[in-house]
């Protein structure tokens, strides 16, 4: 799904134009053609927007926009400095828990009953642009010195911090599981419409939201309140694959016995395939000086405004440390931005095992599409899509790409796993029920599509304060 701005409307005859970002090439567009909650009177030229593309029926050969959909409103330009694009590094996916994915849990003593499914997928992730798993973080002031001066970084304010990633004794660069973990549940909660975790800004209490909110059936019930084991009706999509913890504040869901679930779907490590390039320079111990980033508003009620879960856009033509690197002594010693070392270069490789246990075949089709999410788009390549991952996302780092290399399955009346032939079937049913799961909801597979996008929108950035930010 294209994203592009608003270049221009004809508010008097109900019609528009968009297109890419600084590009001529425009798109017309109805106001019946607006998708809700957003109204045709209320747009403004400049803002950025989503949209389809469909054959035109009065101009052959051209293509008009059809379900536009609003992604941000327009910046004050008063006090910003604009970058080239448009397009802010990060975007919403908005969440309707009225449409979340619920079911019944399941168990892990096998009382749930059905045929579930059980195995593990081995798994090749493949970076796109450069990539920091950033694993130790630490600040100047508790670095070696004498090596900083070494590597021509004497100069850093002391409050600076370093990133770099867990490296092996052979030089091979480790991505924990925990990381992977975390971004296979950002996109499958974002899948499923599943509510957001507990939001915490500073130590402050932040007001729940809808976005933030368990469904009514996930919670204790009123009438069992005095009960001393109270199993929840349901869960959501990131609890029921990922577990829970019962948090009387922001999630009060079971009781007793049943306050906490261990999660079905665990990643192991990954270990990248030999030892990486990396960016930077040798005798600089491959140390990078990360740009410094903008001033958003990064306030949990910024956030929460918007209803939505954020995720930040690939930006494919970051590629070199160029792309990357800060530039002049001011930006470079600041302590607004990361002295990054060991980022690993585009194409480096790394292996993993998903392993996981009774899954229903729908979520299974889940856990399938979100590894590679061209299976739930319309005639989709795998790598038109991709996730994001480690340090320097808003940059433009981090993109990267999985390959499923083999399925080993098994259900769970059996002690073998099944034969390849078998394996297909079993996938191919995944995936139909899953999209089966999300056919009332069609407008937010589209959204979650957009968000994993592999699309070219030029380098992004921030809005900046002038007289605060280090260029």
């Amino acid at each position: 799904m294209p994203e592009g701005v608003i270049q221009k409307l004809v508010k008097d005859k109900g019609f528009g134009f968009v297109g890419s970002s600084g590009s001529k090439k425009s798109h017309f567009f109805h106001s019946s053609n607006i998708v809700k909650p957003y109204r045709f009177d209320t747009l403004q030229e400049g803002q950025v927007v989503s949209y389809d593309l469909k054959k035109s029926q009065k101009k052959p050969g051209k293509q008009d926009a059809v379900n536009v959909r609003l992604i941000k409103p327009l910046e004050k330009a008063a006090t910003t400095t604009t970058a080239a694009s448009s397009l802010l590094p990060y975007g919403f996916k908005m969440i309707n828990i009225d449409q979340a994915v619920t079911e019944s849990p399941v168990w892990h003593d096998g009382s749930s009953g059905g045929d579930l499914l059980s195995g593990e997928i081995l798994c090749t992730l493949k970076a796109l642009t450069p990539l920091l798993p950033g694993n130790a973080r630490y600040k100047v002031d508790e670095a070696d010195q004498t090596k900083l001066r070494q590597w021509r970084f004497g100069n850093l304010d002391k409050e600076k911090q370093i990133s770099e990633p867990l490296l092996l004794e052979d030089g091979r660069v480790v991505i924990a599981g925990s990381a992977l973990k975390g971004m296979i549940r950002h996109s499958l909660s974002a899948l499923l419409s599943a509510p957001m975790e507990r939001v915490n800004e500073h130590g402050k209490k932040v007001v729940l939201q809808n976005c933030l909110t368990p469904k009514d059936c996930e919670k204790v019930p009123r009438e069992k309140q005095n009960d001393r084991d109270v199993a929840p009706e349901c869960l959501t999509g990131a609890r029921l694959l990922f577990g829970y913890v019962r948090n009387d504040e922001d999630t009060p869901i079971g009781k007793g016995v049943f306050e906490r679930m261990a999660g079905r779907i665990v990643p192991n490590h990954a270990v990248s395939v030999g030892v990486p390039r990396f960016m930077g320079k040798k005798e600089k111990s491959y140390c990078v000086p990360l740009k410094v980033l903008g001033q958003p508003k990064p306030t949990a009620k910024h956030y929460l405004n918007r209803n939505g879960r954020k995720y930040y856009r690939h930006q494919p033509s970051v590629k070199t440390d160029n792309d990357i690197a800060a530039q002049g002594e001011k930006a470079i010693n600041s302590n607004q931005s990361t002295l990054a070392r060991f980022i690993c270069a585009p194409e480096t490789q790394f292996k993993y095992t998903i392993r996981f246990a009774r899954l229903q075949d729908w979520e299974l089709g889940a856990l399938l599409a979100v590894l590679q999410p061209h299976q739930l788009a319309k005639n989709g390549n795998p790598i038109d899509y991709a996730h994001k991952l480690g340090l320097g996302r808003p940059l433009g780092m981090g993109s990267v790409y999985i390959i499923t290399d083999q399925i080993r399955l098994r259900q769970e009346k059996d002690t073998r796993f099944l034969e390849n032939n078998d394996v297909e079937k079993h996938k191919t049913q995944a995936l139909v029920a899953l999209k089966d799961k999300l056919a009332t909801n069609k407008i937010a597979t589209q959204d979650w599509l957009t968000m994993h996008a592999y699309t070219d929108h030029g380098l992004l950035d921030y809005p900046r304060l002038k007289a605060k930010v280090p260029q």
